[in-house]
């Protein structure tokens, strides 16, 4: 759900979920222009898992998050420079499940 917005950046936040304890994720991606040709991408995300388990839990959930964001800054790299996703970058959703009449 998006929240702000500017020339340069959006704010978003994932709303609670039925069921599930609240987690406060919501991310921050801002374009800083550096030169006429050149732009830094800033992301931040702000997630609580404290509902995990343990410290373990905890570090997996952590380096999960930040190699998949990581491919993701990576991917708008690729897209901002006009070449191509690598095979496999976009995944399609899955559409629901139809009921039978």
């Amino acid at each position: 759900m998006l929240v702000g917005k500017t020339k340069y950046s959006y704010i978003y936040t994932q709303p609670k979920r039925v069921g599930s304890s609240y987690n406060m994720y919501h991310g921050d991606l801002e374009a800083e222009p550096l030169t006429a040709t050149t732009t830094r991408l800033h992301y931040t995300l702000l997630y609580d898992n404290s509902a995990l388990p343990d410290d373990a839990a905890k570090q997996k959930d952590i380096e999960n998050r930040r190699t998949r964001f990581t491919q993701m800054l990576e991917n708008m790299k690729l897209l901002a420079e006009g070449k191509p996703l690598p095979e496999g970058a976009v995944r399609r959703p899955t559409p629901p499940p139809t009921t039978p009449r």
